[in-house]
């Protein structure tokens, strides 16, 4: 369990740090994907304060979860091996996307919630990849 949670802490850490690297100059997609991350959870949360939508509470929960998303890899890694990795991946990024929709849809104003929901399924993304290790190397 504490490789799950070292893996946790490194994918968090390295997917602030990433969004931090584009201002410093380091461009390349995942210092701009975590970037539209950190612009979407400024916009999601100064639009929702700003037109006081009570919906918002319920995606505190979702982007929770969604930065627990490498330690739900690891373990699914560790007991089922690539295929539980992979099959908790693909559910997280059903999952997350379906329940964003889910709060919007009871929203008065549905577009901060759909930004913290972008929010929370890049932090999910780049957690998972910084943190877990995706290896796309030998794919090309």
């Amino acid at each position: 369990m504490n490789s799950a949670l070292a893996t946790w802490w490194q994918g968090l850490r390295e997917s602030a740090s990433a969004a931090a690297g584009l201002l410093g100059g380091r461009v390349d997609a995942w210092t701009i994907l975590a970037m539209a991350g950190l612009l979407c959870l400024v916009a999601g949360a100064a639009l929702a304060s700003g037109w006081r939508e009570k919906q918002v509470v319920w995606m505190l929960p979702l982007i929770v979860l969604a930065s627990l998303g490498p330690v739900v890899l690891s373990v699914a890694s560790t007991t089922l091996g690539w295929f539980g990795a992979g099959f908790a991946a693909v559910a997280g990024a059903v999952l997350l996307p379906l329940a964003t929709g889910l709060i919007a849809n009871d929203a008065t104003h549905r577009q901060p919630v759909w930004l913290l929901g972008g929010f929370a399924t890049i932090l999910a993304v780049t957690c998972c990849f910084f943190g877990f290790g995706f290896d796309f190397s030998a794919l090309s």
